[in-house]
């Protein structure tokens, strides 16, 4: 039976069947799986690949919504309780959707494309499809860029356009379906090298969203932007605040030719005129002297404030 409140007791019993999974046989594996599945824990129910790092912080982070939760909103979370008193610290409702599990990737045969949201929202969660919020613009970008039914939302529509869709993270605590409300430390990353690995035709990574989707791709694979070509654009969620249609011809020009990189030179080309000033300065009176033999100290201090201007 699936339980919402352990006993601390029944917490470190958990962290040692961890602790002994991470060097058992994959059969002793299961005989494990069965003991926590006797406590009441269902490895399942939040993260199949979860070991005693990834328990730990998820005890912490339950720990911490459990008394910080205002609203007595009751979440499928851990609810610990003291052994000497039975007190609980949480909720005793039935368990609501704070802890988010995300979904499998959708890849087809030789992707090009990565396409890397944060954490699918509840309605994607609910219907086991990516992008299913109707505020979000995602698939009216893609049919804009591919053509196609608007309807359809199926992962084969993006399999022919050798498109990938994943998430940097497979599982974490949130209210609703904001990312800005994903709780720190519950987070778990998805293996995205692995994934990339295993499909070794992919070149180009776009993260959905220059904030989280962002932050969570730079904490978890900051060694991928020196492998592959990453680019992140504005969130799709947010499209209705930021001028539709200049968005879709930037991602289209973006996909048709792999990158644009608007650099702001301003500053080198200010530096770059200092320097020149400076060279040619220097060579007036490095002729000077070779003609006269002197050099002047109103010279030597010109040489000074020019190098200190460029420094």
């Amino acid at each position: 039976m699936h339980k919402e409140q352990f006993t601390e007791n029944e917490i470190e019993l958990l962290k040692s069947l961890f602790q002994e999974k991470e060097t058992a046989s994959s059969s002793k594996q299961k005989s494990i799986r069965a003991k926590m599945r006797k406590i009441g824990f269902y490895i399942t129910d939040y993260y199949g690949k979860m070991n005693l790092s990834d328990f730990e912080r998820l005890v912490k982070s339950w720990k911490e919504n459990s008394s910080n939760d205002s609203e007595g909103n009751c979440s499928k979370r851990l609810c610990m309780k003291e052994e000497h008193n039975h007190s609980h610290v949480g909720c005793n409702e039935a368990p609501a959707s704070n802890s988010k599990k995300g979904l499998d990737p959708w890849v087809g045969e030789t992707p090009i494309v990565l396409i890397l949201g944060t954490l699918p929202s509840d309605k994607s969660i609910k219907s086991g499809l990516y992008y299913q919020n109707p505020t979000n613009r995602f698939w009216k970008i893609i049919h804009t860029l591919f053509g196609g039914s608007p309807n359809d939302k199926s992962k084969e529509f993006l399999f022919k356009n050798k498109i990938a869709l994943w998430d940097c993270l497979q599982f974490a605590q949130r209210k609703g379906s904001t990312d800005s409300r994903i709780v720190k430390g519950s987070e778990i990353p998805n293996d995205i090298s692995k994934f990339l690995k295993e499909n070794p035709t992919i070149e180009y990574i776009i993260l959905n969203g220059f904030s989280k989707t962002k932050f969570y791709f730079d904490k978890f694979n900051i060694d991928l932007y020196n492998e592959y070509k990453v680019i992140c654009l504005p969130q799709t969620s947010k499209m209705n605040e930021t001028g539709m249609q200049n968005k879709e011809e930037f991602i289209r020009k973006m996909l048709q030719d792999g990158c644009i990189i608007n650099v702001d030179t301003k500053d080198i080309n200010a530096l770059s005129v200092q320097i020149s000033r400076y060279g040619n300065n220097l060579n007036q009176i490095a002729k000077r002297v070779n003609e006269t033999n002197h050099i002047y100290k109103e010279d030597i201090n010109d040489i000074i404030k020019q190098q200190e201007a460029i420094l």
